[in-house]
């Protein structure tokens, strides 16, 4: 097991834990072509500038019939976008350089020569984080959008979504090299 991690906090505590981890992104890897059987990429993906470079690089680093996992990833192309348009909470992460729908994701692993590309729509929590945004300037919107109802029924919407349609904002991607 091996990671590259950003941030230098994240590398601290995961030496703690005995892991081998080194600072800096997926280019930092010094580990030769075909060397992987799976590489994560969790949180990841959306805050790279270049995401289709660092998909290439993934791909040269698995092995062959080896798999990447995407997971975390924003999917702009969901209801909740048509519910909130520009006060949807994605757009407002400030760390987000990279959001995209699931077909550009496909598209960009295809590009790189993944195949077997499966998506997995998952919740994010975009109905309860939207409702407070849209309510920002009121006193009390995180604890008005935070509330239990809100947490509860954006859940629900989310189960629903996930299951029947194109999910509430969020994405698990599997492919094989």
């Amino acid at each position: 097991v091996y990671g590259v991690e950003l941030g230098v906090e994240g590398v601290k505590k995961a030496k703690e834990y005995g892991l081998d981890v080194t600072h800096g992104d997926i280019f930092s890897c010094s580990a030769p072509d075909n060397s992987f059987d799976v590489i994560m990429m969790k949180g990841v993906l959306e805050h790279t500038h270049n995401p289709l470079r660092d998909l290439g690089k993934a791909y040269r680093l698995l092995a062959p019939g080896g798999e990447i996992v995407l997971g975390g990833l924003p999917n702009i192309d969901n209801c909740y976008t048509t519910i909130f348009g520009t006060n949807l909470e994605l757009f407002y992460d400030r760390h987000h350089t990279f959001i995209s729908e699931y077909t550009h994701i496909v598209k960009m692993l295809s590009k790189e020569g993944f195949r077997d590309i499966r998506v997995k729509f998952l919740g994010v929590h975009q109905f309860s984080q939207s409702v407070s945004r849209l309510l920002q300037p009121r006193k009390y919107a995180n604890t008005i959008g935070y509330n239990p109802f809100f947490l509860l029924f954006g859940g629900l919407l989310d189960l629903i979504l996930n299951t029947f349609g194109k999910g509430g904002g969020g994405l698990e991607v599997r492919a094989l090299k």
